[in-house]
């Protein structure tokens, strides 16, 4: 789970080791360099990153039939903590299920001052995942194929309209 926080460079040094001695090294100074009280045995950041994995792993991926943290809400909910608010959408006949977190001030400056995170169930089942409205188009939210991308998000609209409007 901690590859979860690597940066680019990191990941390339960390696979350019060559002994498990040279990877726990790595692994000892990755966790120093992110604590908020350096000199601290206590690092609250990894204490909080650990707490987070348990909890997605307890709470996100059995739909996905894999551990939490591998799944987009566990993901999200690692690295951003809990939403200020969570929404979810049952569906119906023509929509799948889904669900809208809303996060307000995450601490991060690359990020929004606030944002909403949808996910979906793609095709109703094997796990929610991340909406992307470039990628998946408003007519990927429809239980029946076969409808345009605008038909779908007034369906969609007209169901779901704070979801709608959050995307």
């Amino acid at each position: 789970p901690p590859s979860l926080l690597l940066t680019k460079d990191e990941r390339t040094a960390f696979q350019r080791l060559g002994s498990d001695p040279e990877r726990d090294s790595f692994i000892e100074h990755f966790w120093q360099v992110r604590n908020p009280t350096p000199g601290l045995v206590n690092n609250e950041f990894k204490e909080e990153f650990y707490r987070r994995v348990e909890y997605a792993n307890a709470y996100y991926g059995k739909d996905a039939g894999t551990q939490g943290w591998h799944t987009d809400r566990g993901w999200t909910y690692i690295l951003f903590g809990r939403p200020e608010t969570s929404m979810r959408y049952q569906g119906n006949q023509e929509l799948y299920p889904t669900e809208l977190w809303f996060y307000s001030n995450p601490g991060l400056q690359e990020l929004p001052a606030f944002f909403y995170v949808l996910f979906f169930e793609q095709n109703g089942a094997g796990g929610y995942r991340i909406y992307e409205p470039y990628v998946d188009t408003p007519d990927k939210l429809l239980r029946e194929g076969g409808n345009s991308s605008s038909q779908a998000y007034l369906c969609f609209a007209s169901s779901e309209p704070l979801a709608a409007h959050g995307e």
